[in-house]
């Protein structure tokens, strides 16, 4: 399991180290993303998603769902 806290004041910033992590991570393996809502967490594995075509094991949750 891999965890890595990224602190910033731009939320750009956070997003974007967010996408990059996401796109670091082996097709085989499952990543779990967990946003303040569905649609944040669905947002950010598109837009990890966009530049690579496709992807696949991104389990998107709320805080709710979860």
């Amino acid at each position: 399991m891999k965890l890595r806290v990224v602190a910033s004041t731009s939320a750009a910033a956070r997003l974007g180290e967010a996408v990059r992590f996401l796109q670091r991570q082996s097709p085989a393996s499952e990543v779990l993303v967990v946003g303040a809502s569905r649609g944040a967490a669905d947002d950010l594995a598109r837009a990890a998603a966009r530049p690579l075509g496709a992807t696949f094991g991104i389990a998107r949750f709320s805080l709710v769902e979860l």
